[in-house]
């Protein structure tokens, strides 16, 4: 029978690889469970730090102040004025 070095030691680390395999799939099914997030609160998350969505919002907010202020052009202007002197 001819035995090497490698087969000796895949042979006994076997059992340890198989829990060490186990101890990993689980941590893993934890972190998973404890990452779920829903969409609604990826797409918060993803607004809050992604640059081009924040500079289109921006511009959505510039333009609907825009539209106020092209309104209050055509709306009637009042002006008051006093004076006083003394003689």
């Amino acid at each position: 029978m001819v035995f090497s070095f490698g087969q000796h030691i895949s042979r006994a680390l076997r059992p340890a690889m198989g829990r060490i395999a186990c101890a990993a799939l689980l941590a893993c099914v934890q972190t998973a469970a404890v990452q779920a997030q829903s969409l609604v609160q990826l797409t918060e998350q993803a607004q809050a730090y992604d640059a081009a969505w924040q500079s289109a919002r921006a511009q959505l907010d510039a333009t609907i102040s825009k539209g106020a202020q092209a309104q209050a052009g055509l709306l009637p202007q009042v002006g008051i004025q006093a004076g006083s002197q003394y003689a």
